[in-house]
């Protein structure tokens, strides 16, 4: 049977455990910033995240719609997923979801990090939950 109450709980533990980690990256330009939680009106559960907008989808989603980019850009694409990548480690996030879906794009071919539900937080979160890209 469907426990609705169990599966909200384990719903806003996650949303919870995102915006901790996001808490904990604080400000980079190739992190999607998190603006805040929102919380149920009657109870302290949590049941969405408050994210920037993103103007082109995901790294994917573009790659398939669009032109191929020069090699100069693409090549500071790389750079800049790895140095973000970089800082995420730097602050004890391991990053569960790494994927094209979860590499955002804003004009420019600009990039950023999302979606650091299932990841581990040294001393607060130390194991992963899942992992969502078995192909990879």
């Amino acid at each position: 049977m469907y426990d609705h109450v169990a599966f909200a709980e384990d719903t806003s533990n996650l949303f919870k455990r995102e915006a901790a980690i996001y808490e904990v990256l604080g400000s980079h330009p190739c992190i999607l910033k998190c603006i805040g939680v929102e919380l149920m009106p009657d109870r302290e559960e949590a049941w969405a995240l408050r994210l920037e907008r993103v103007p082109h989808g995901n790294l994917r989603e573009y790659i398939g719609k669009n032109e191929p980019p020069t090699m100069t850009r693409r090549l500071q694409v790389a750079v800049d997923f790895t140095e973000a990548l970089q800082y995420v480690h730097d602050r004890g996030v391991i990053w569960d979801d790494v994927s094209p879906r979860n590499v955002l794009v804003f004009d420019g071919l600009h990039i950023k990090l999302c979606d650091f539900a299932g990841s581990i937080l040294k001393d607060k979160f130390p194991e992963l939950l899942f992992t969502c890209e078995p192909r990879y």
